[in-house]
């Protein structure tokens, strides 16, 4: 009898230790697929302004105010490989 129980026992843990692995194996192909589509894609950076007063966006248009407050970001190297610099450029409202 405590064969049989000792072998239910051992047979449960080797179940879950092979569920576990198997969600290990799935993580890390999402991970994986995660990884290579975020390093693929182009990155935009857009930075809010912060406004004395307040400005609405439509999908319309643009308020005039809006874009005069609005600053640009352009990272002229956008594949980078680690340790490797790039030069970026920031466009201020005033256009410099």
């Amino acid at each position: 009898m405590e064969l049989s129980l000792a072998h239910e026992a051992s047979q449960r843990t080797l179940k879950q230790r092979n569920l576990l692995a198997l969600i290990c194996i799935v993580l890390g192909i999402l991970v994986v697929v995660m990884f290579t589509a975020a390093s693929t894609r182009d990155r935009e950076v857009v930075l809010q302004p912060i406004l004395p007063n307040e400005m609405t966006l439509s999908s319309s248009s643009v308020t005039p105010e809006y874009l005069e407050a609005v600053i640009a970001v352009s990272i002229s190297n956008r594949d980078l490989a680690s340790g490797q610099a790039t030069a970026a450029y920031v466009v201020v409202p005033t256009g410099r």
